[in-house]
């Protein structure tokens, strides 16, 4: 039974992949009609940047030596990276120039398999973005789906008209990109409530058959904590969404361990019953891994271009500003007593 099974599997697997292969085939046959003049005429020009003219400095080749890689194989030139870095440490030879570099950056659009997002500052760039992109995909016999195309502007006050072929975009509020929900007042209070909520259904599908078996302790942080927390890498958390988080741990902790609140349990002999941590620690956790992260990321990769950039021309307002994603990373690391100078 198990080999007829096995076969069949193979069987239908091949018919996929021939269905698929011909399809391909008979798509990549057929002729360009694409024509690549006027794609190139429809997508907007923006004004070149004249720093990438400028003379090579001495900050940009302290910057390329420190970039270079340990235990490759010397260049041209017979040298190893590794005595190019001896130098620089040992030998006092590149003046301190006692200048910051600054590097413009423009991000027009976010690419993930077949989703795309673009983002622009004004209602007309925006139009010009989904027109060219429209003309592009129609020269080379794409289709966009314009039920799954929405537009969300900030501040939440505004509401852009946008159109793609004849046919008005709607504006929303809020919008699931990549499993995360984003909202037009940027804040984490829309996000929290889908994630608590999927976190709350997984945890009753779960409690008739896993909470009440004592070999099976490790599935809530496995299956619950992993939907509750999916993507607070990048999250910018205030301490009232901390304090949310941290209710609904210990709520399903006290249900797994049948705990009630007029037992007067303290938390701490919850956590070390249950050898979890609390939400805050876990959070800070993932905050500072995700920072190491893109720390070590190349100097021109995205994640790292916005983390340690500013917006251009666009000062925060008086009063209290809002909380920023680095200054989430100072204050984790001042929580784990790490020196924010190392």
């Amino acid at each position: 039974m198990i080999r007829k099974r096995q076969t069949h599997e193979m069987s239908m697997n091949q018919k996929v992949c021939d269905l698929v292969e011909g399809k391909y085939s008979i798509l990549y046959a057929k002729p360009v009609t694409a024509n690549t003049l006027a794609i190139t005429a429809a997508v907007p020009e923006f004004p070149p940047i004249s720093d990438l003219d400028a003379n090579i400095t001495i900050e940009e080749v302290k910057s390329a030596i420190k970039a270079l890689k340990n235990n490759k194989s010397p260049g041209a030139d017979g040298l190893l990276p590794e005595v190019f870095k001896a130098a620089q440490e040992n030998c006092s030879i590149y003046p301190d120039c006692g200048k910051t570099k600054v590097r413009h950056v423009l991000v027009r659009e976010l690419l993930y398999a077949d989703d795309a997002a673009f983002a622009a500052h004004s209602e007309a760039e925006l139009q010009l973005l989904c027109a060219s992109f429209d003309s592009a995909c129609q020269e080379f016999g794409l289709q966009i789906s314009l039920k799954k195309t929405v537009v969300l502007a900030q501040p939440a006050t505004l509401c852009p008209a946008v159109s793609i072929s004849n046919t008005s975009l709607s504006v929303v509020d809020k919008f699931t990109y990549l499993r995360s929900t984003v909202s037009n007042t940027n804040n984490l209070d829309v996000e929290l409530d889908m994630r608590i909520g999927k976190a709350s259904s997984m945890f009753g599908k779960l409690s008739k058959r896993v909470w009440h078996n004592k070999n099976l302790s490790s599935v809530c942080t496995t299956r619950v904590l992993s939907t509750l927390l999916y993507a607070s890498e990048s999250w910018t958390t205030y301490r009232r969404h901390e304090h949310r988080l941290n209710a609904f741990h210990f709520r399903c902790l006290h249900s797994i361990l049948g705990v009630c609140w007029n037992d007067h349990v303290p938390n701490s002999f919850i956590l070390e019953k249950t050898g979890s941590s609390d939400l805050y620690t876990i959070i800070r956790q993932r905050h500072l891994r995700w920072a190491g992260h893109i720390q070590r990321m190349d100097d021109a990769r995205l994640p790292k271009l916005l983390l340690y950039g500013e917006l251009a021309n666009a000062p925060r307002k008086q009063g209290r500003p809002r909380l920023r994603f680095k200054d989430v990373i100072k204050r984790d690391l001042k929580y784990f007593s790490i020196n924010l100078d190392s």
